[in-house]
């Protein structure tokens, strides 16, 4: 969908966005033993009352969820 630099005052990576339709679980996480990754699936109608409210706050993602939910309206 499109790639955004996180952080470009201090940071030299960037976050590549995509969008999956019809996308299915086939298999579970294999973490690290350090990683701590929670998946949370909730419905569409949900993301941007969810953005409002805080719950999702990391710049990354609400830029992620909204270009998703705008290109979904399409």
């Amino acid at each position: 969908m499109l790639e955004v630099s996180d952080n470009p005052t201090k940071d030299t990576n960037t976050i590549s966005f995509f969008l999956a339709r019809n996308a299915r679980l086939v298999a579970t996480q294999q973490l690290d033993p350090t990683e701590n990754i929670e998946v949370l699936t909730v419905p569409l109608g949900q993301v941007e009352s969810m953005i409002l409210s805080g719950q999702i706050r990391v710049a990354g993602s609400v830029a992620l969820c909204l270009l998703a939910l705008r290109k979904l309206q399409r």
